[in-house]
């Protein structure tokens, strides 16, 4: 493989860059439109169960109770998905997913429509709607990399943070204007996008059962059976998969770390401007320009991962999100603050596309599932402690110095970026197709 040097780093040649793209893949746009699909009736139907629950109990406490229920059957069930998804044929478990999801929302729509949706009703939904989310919402993210090769895993994770980046920005708007035609109607609309799942597991080719291994792999079907039969299918193995690996560790640690920090600080921002006054709708502009960031930012992921070193990828991809925390700590112009939002996250897709991709590939395919579902509880965790700290801090030190521990926050992930070797040695994305999974050792 022929290298050229500039400017302190290695650059693949051409030659060796190349990587096909995912949307060449017929299983991968059937994925996408599923996984979409599933995206948009999450979005669209969470929004409007919170507002649900005020309509239902005309009482903000309990609407609020009604979220922390659904959170924790939610977090209780993540782990138990984990198992499932690396026991079960992952493409039949997007199907139950689906219909199950499906069948609580028509269960909803029909209590709401007969007059039955009491505030007991509601938290029993709540607590439904946890269920099958903690168990089934992780099917589509593992299965990816069954569908594609780890050569095109990079361009498919920043096409899906892309896609989730403008229903962030549309989710919620289109939900409340759906709600005000009556409270039934999101949820439908919610239901008929489960239906499209549904209809679209069936037409992926790809095998997807945990010991198929990821796209491309070209072992006997006895081979793979006699690896399914002496894998280890505990929960715990997670945790020892984790312990073995501690340079895995630290890609899933900076991982977590991030996303503390950016919604830690955007959090202290949005309070602290409803505090003094800031008209709502230039409050919701900081939304807009975090969306419009993130949309110009994703444009130079294939530039970036085809001329920069995956490492060196994720160090570039956190340096405006420090420079824009700091601008922030120092003024409280709701403008400046606004710009700086996009800033923060400009370049967070390609970052975020290498270091998903890669960690995704180091895991073992039989585990992802239950590796995946750790960090979903963890980040479930830090986002809860962000919401939970932002005001605290707030209240406590003062904006300026509030904020100025938020941007610490991701200095410290930047830090790790430069020092961690785990961090500094992810390859280029056109290598990725080389790398092996760790395995569980005995």
């Amino acid at each position: 493989m022929r290298y050229r040097f500039g400017r302190g780093f290695a650059i693949m040649s051409d030659a060796s860059r190349q990587t096909q793209s995912p949307w060449k893949v017929r299983d991968y746009r059937v994925w996408f439109t599923a996984d979409t699909s599933l995206l948009i009736g999450v979005s669209i139907g969470a929004f409007a169960f919170d507002l649900l629950g005020y309509t239902v109990s005309h009482d903000v406490a309990v609407a609020g109770f009604v979220a922390t229920v659904y959170s924790l059957v939610r977090g209780a069930a993540t782990l138990a998905g984990g198992v499932i998804i690396d026991r079960f044929d992952r493409k039949r478990l997007m199907v139950v997913g689906g219909l199950a999801s499906f069948a609580v929302l028509v269960g909803m729509i029909g209590a709401w429509l007969a007059g039955l949706m009491t505030v007991p009703v509601l938290f029993a939904f709540a607590a439904l709607r946890g269920l099958t989310s903690g168990l089934f919402s992780g099917v589509t993210d593992t299965v990816l990399p069954q569908i594609v090769s780890g050569g095109q895993l990079t361009q498919a994770y920043a096409a899906n943070q892309t896609r989730d980046a403008v229903a962030g920005m549309l989710s919620s708007p289109l939900s409340g204007w759906l709600y005000a035609f009556g409270p039934e109607i999101p949820f439908i609309v919610s239901a008929v996008m489960y239906v499209v799942l549904v209809a679209c597991a069936p037409f992926i080719r790809a095998d997807l059962r945990p010991e198929a291994g990821r796209a491309g792999d070209r072992r006997t079907e006895e081979e793979k059976a006699e690896a399914a039969a002496h894998a280890d299918k505990s929960l715990t193995a997670a945790l020892r998969w984790f312990a073995q690996w501690p340079a895995a560790t630290v890609n899933f640690a900076l991982i977590a770390i991030m996303n503390f920090g950016l919604n830690l600080g955007p959090t202290i921002a949005i309070l602290h401007q409803q505090a003094i006054g800031t008209p709502a709708w230039i409050i919701g502009m900081l939304n807009l320009f975090n969306g419009a960031g993130m949309l110009i930012g994703s444009t130079l992921t294939e530039p970036m991962t085809k001329r920069l070193r995956g490492g060196r990828v994720v160090q570039i991809s956190l340096m405006p999100t420090v420079v824009a925390l700091v601008v922030m700590t120092l003024t409280d112009n709701p403008w400046t603050i606004a710009v700086s939002c996009g800033v923060a996250v400009f370049l967070l897709i390609p970052g975020n596309a290498v270091i998903g991709a890669y960690t995704e590939l180091i895991v073992p395919n039989d585990m992802r599932g239950r590796v995946n579902s750790f960090f979903s509880l963890l980040s479930m965790l830090l986002g809860s402690l962000a919401s939970a700290l932002s005001g605290v801090m707030l209240k406590a030190m003062g904006y300026t110095l509030a904020m100025a521990v938020s941007t610490l926050v991701l200095v410290a992930a930047l830090a790790l970026t430069i020092g961690a070797k785990a961090v500094r040695d992810i390859p280029f994305c056109g290598e990725f197709d080389a790398i092996q999974p760790l395995p569980l050792k005995a």
